[in-house]
């Protein structure tokens, strides 16, 4: 039974490996979607607009002749001497290069994160599992632009967390948190956490509203600069600093019908509920038969998402915790909050593995999940281990399924 462990860490060791040749292979291979490329080549060339159309129109903005892309741009510039540097020899800098940078450096972080916490040997499992045991997964996978988003927010948050607890300067969390406004607005809203670490530490145990101030100021005034850049950024595209481009950006019917009745909505609450807790895999019956019976692949993700609990089934253990250290709490207080538009809004997200939104506060949820569970056993058990590889296969085989054809 001494042996068992070992075998484990073995096994993670090549399942780790596995996954990040397979993520290397993937990114590589994937070249379509890939609107911040094209978007970096129109700013090195002056433009704001596609010079080169995507050969994907939807989610795209037409006006004034020009088509653009309405999400935030910081994707295209971060690609932008990359790009120039690819074509200075007639390459092409595809966005799975990018892609597979972040997501390596986000494999560090998250090892310099959990070093802290727990056993030594438990650290590359905890990285490994976020990776490849939630939605995450299928962003590392697939470098379209939508998840090439997703992919840098969520390595932004985990720095910002890394950073904050290393003592930076705070106006160093406010640049990346303006730095995840002009890649993701909702993953923005994560800069709650901070400020709420601010106001507790110098309000409620310093007692020190003067030294609060100054250190809300360091933190928000980078991050107001990044909202300014944002709004003239729009205002040069559509000659209005108001319009973000979601308003009017060209959509499959079955989302423009839902952005018919709001862009935001209770309306929407339900839905976005069901695809975030409770949508399960979808049977395969027999094509062309009126039977029940299940063929080959039987199960299979629906490319509208999926449940949290489906491809993250650990973070049930989220309801067995008490929740008394004031960080916990603020943790899931940030992560209440940056739900609250996501949930509202009219866009579930499909063609996604997942729910590909949770990840905006996923970050925070996975940090506190670690942190409670290190917290009671200290180290990682050996069932959850092989539950997390068996989740992390069962994840790959739900997207082969779900993309394949």
């Amino acid at each position: 039974m001494d042996k068992f462990p070992n075998v484990l860490n073995k096994l993670v060791k090549i399942s780790l490996v596995f996954f990040f040749v397979l993520i290397v292979i993937s990114n590589l291979k994937v070249t379509s979607n890939n609107h911040y490329y094209l978007l970096a080549q129109s700013f090195l060339q002056g433009k704001l607009y596609f010079v080169e159309l995507p050969g994907v129109l939807w989610d795209t903005v037409e006006y004034g002749g020009h088509y653009y892309w309405p999400n935030p741009p910081f994707p295209a510039v971060l690609m932008m001497p990359f790009v120039w540097i690819f074509g200075l020899f007639s390459q092409v800098y595809y966005q799975g290069y990018l892609n597979l940078v972040v997501v390596g450096l986000l494999f560090l972080v998250l090892k310099r994160i959990f070093k802290d916490k727990g056993a030594k040997e438990d650290v590359a499992f905890w990285a490994y599992a976020f990776l490849v045991c939630t939605p995450f997964l299928g962003m590392a996978m697939l470098p379209w632009s939508w998840f090439l988003a997703h992919t840098i927010t969520v390595f932004l948050i985990f720095l910002s967390y890394l950073l904050y607890k290393r003592g930076v300067p705070l106006s160093v969390i406010g640049l990346i948190f303006g730095l995840i406004a002009l890649t993701r607005f909702t993953g923005a809203i994560g800069l709650m956490f901070f400020v709420l670490s601010v106001i507790s530490k110098n309000w409620l145990d310093k007692k020190d509203p003067k030294r609060m101030a100054k250190e809300l100021f360091a933190l928000l005034w980078p991050f107001i600069l990044c909202l300014l850049l944002m709004f003239a950024y729009n205002y040069a595209r559509y000659d209005t600093w108001k319009e973000l481009g979601y308003i009017q950006n060209k959509l499959w019917p079955w989302h423009q019908e839902a952005r018919n009745m709001g862009v935001f909505s209770l309306r929407h609450l339900p839905g976005n509920l069901y695809y975030l807790f409770l949508k399960s895999p979808d049977p395969v019956f027999i094509e062309g038969s009126l039977s029940h019976v299940l063929a080959s692949p039987y199960i299979k993700a629906s490319t509208w998402g999926m449940g949290i609990f489906f491809t993250s089934p650990f973070l049930l253990l989220l309801f067995t915790y008490t929740y008394k250290k004031r960080e916990s709490l603020l943790l899931l207080l940030t992560s209440l909050l940056i739900s609250i538009p996501i949930l509202l809004y009219f866009g579930v997200g499909w063609v996604q593995f997942g729910y590909k939104y949770s990840l905006d506060f996923l970050p925070f949820i996975y940090i506190l999940f670690v942190s409670e569970y290190t917290a009671k056993n200290n180290k990682l058990s050996d069932r959850m281990k092989i539950l997390m590889l068996v989740v992390s296969f069962t994840n790959l085989y739900f997207i082969i399924n779900m993309f394949s054809g």
